[in-house]
C-alpha cells in the first residue's frame, strides 16, 4: 500500500503535537474508515505501524475504543521504555464516529486542519490537516 498519511511528532508553542498530513482525498477516506473500524470492532490498532502511514518521531500511536457514552477522547503517553515517545489514543464509539466525520470533510478536496484531541488536557495534541494548512509554529 502507498503511504497516504505523513506525520511527525514535534513540540511547539502548543506543546507536544502529532501532526498528520493527509496527502489526498483517498487518505481522508482511508483515515475515516480506520476510525470507524476502531469504533465498530473495538480492535486496538497502531497507526504508526500501518503501512499506509509514515510517522516520524513516534514509536507507536495506538488507537483503542473505550466503553462509555458521549464524546470521550483521551491521548496518554505509554510507559514503554523506548527512544521515541509512544501514545495510546482512546475514545468512545461515539467519539470515533465524530472524529471520522471531521476527517471526512477533506474527502471532497477541501483543505484545512482539525484538532482531534484536547489541547492542554491530553499528553499530546493530535492534529490532522490537508492542503498544507497545518497549524502552530513552523
Amino acid at each position: 500500500m502507498n503511504e497516504v498519511i505523513f506525520g511527525r511528532y514535534l513540540v511547539d508553542s502548543r506543546g507536544p503535537v502529532v501532526a498528520l498530513e493527509l496527502t489526498s482525498t483517498e487518505a481522508s477516506k482511508w483515515l475515516k474508515d480506520y476510525f470507524v473500524e476502531v469504533a465498530r470492532t473495538g480492535r486496538v490498532c497502531d497507526l504508526a505501524a500501518d503501512g499506509a502511514v509514515q510517522l516520524v518521531g513516534v514509536h507507536e500511536l495506538k488507537l483503542a475504543r473505550v466503553s462509555g457514552f458521549g464524546p470521550i477522547i483521551e491521548v496518554k503517553k505509554t510507559k514503554k521504555k523506548a527512544a521515541l515517545p509512544g501514545f495510546l489514543w482512546t475514545a468512545s464509539p461515539q467519539a470515533w464516529y465524530y472524529l471520522a466525520e471531521l476527517v471526512s470533510n477533506f474527502s471532497d478536496g477541501r483543505s484545512g486542519s482539525y484538532y482531534l484531541s484536547r489541547q492542554g488536557l491530553d499528553d499530546v495534541l493530535v492534529e490532522v490537516s490537508r492542503g498544507g494548512h497545518e497549524g502552530g509554529d513552523r
